[in-house]
């Protein structure tokens, strides 16, 4: 919630019919800030604390909005997340900044609703003996979030839906996070590691004190030029690959000119 033109949200709030609307899935969400009355940014604040409070009691259609509150506009503000077709522009150029309206669909609830995370718990085990594994890098959804502390465990407050957990370089297989809305509000997810160990030479070389390492690594990321090494590799291979299929074809064509003539 933002007061008095400078936007601090503790909390935000979703414009739309539910946690599956459309305010969550459009990728075209904005935030913006809403005008409301003291009293209702008050009411507001006070409604937010409720642990079971998913709606606010504030009506946002047809009110005004800006993508960044200013101190020209004398209001106090509400911190709203939704669609930009969701906002019109109102006299566009008739003012130094951009003042927009809020229009609704019809079948769209006017009220905010507040999206209430849960804080999933992920493990990163041995497959051995369950000893928990420091520095694993954890994606949600593809997209790195963290990584595991010294008990091998990392926190992420995650919105209701389902997520895909994975942990590239240590498990091989990924973890589906189902996140109910109204359920427990945490939830704790497992994730073995592969149980694999590289052993590999590094250059330990000072100066002229020349001195090779023999590592340990369980996974294959903490090789500084396995991935380059690997990706050289491949490239090799498919240039090979490619050179055979051009030999062949070549073949193919004088082959099939000389039975002509």
């Amino acid at each position: 919630l933002g007061v008095g033109g400078s936007p601090s949200a503790p909390s935000s709030a979703r414009v739309g019919v539910g946690p599956s609307a459309r305010a969550e899935q459009s990728p075209a969400a904005v935030l913006t800030f809403v005008a409301v009355s003291k009293s209702e940014l008050c009411e507001a604040r006070t409604a937010a604390l409720g642990e079971n409070c998913s709606i606010l009691p504030i009506n946002l259609a047809g009110r005004k909005a800006m993508a960044e509150p200013t101190a020209n506009v004398n209001s106090d503000w509400l911190a709203v997340l939704c669609p930009g077709d969701y906002l019109q522009e109102v006299d566009p150029g008739a003012s130094d900044f951009k003042l927009l309206v809020v229009k609704l669909p019809v079948n769209c609830m006017p009220t905010p609703h507040i999206v209430r995370t849960v804080a999933v718990r992920v493990s990163v085990l041995t497959p051995c003996c369950g000893q928990p594994l420091q520095g694993v890098s954890l994606c949600v959804g593809g997209r790195r979030v963290g990584s595991t502390s010294a008990d091998g465990t990392l926190e992420i407050a995650l919105p209701p839906g389902r997520h895909v957990l994975s942990a590239p370089g240590f498990c091989s297989g990924e973890q589906l996070a189902v996140v109910e809305a109204g359920g427990p509000g945490s939830l704790d997810v497992d994730m073995p590691a592969t149980g694999e160990l590289f052993f590999f030479i590094q250059d330990n070389s000072h100066e002229e004190d020349v001195k090779d390492g023999l590592m340990l690594t369980g996974s294959r990321i903490n090789i500084a030029d396995a991935w380059f090494c690997l990706r050289f590799f491949c490239f090799c291979f498919f240039l090979l690959l490619l050179v055979l299929l051009l030999v062949l074809l070549f073949f193919i064509v004088v082959s099939s000119f000389l039975m002509i003539f």
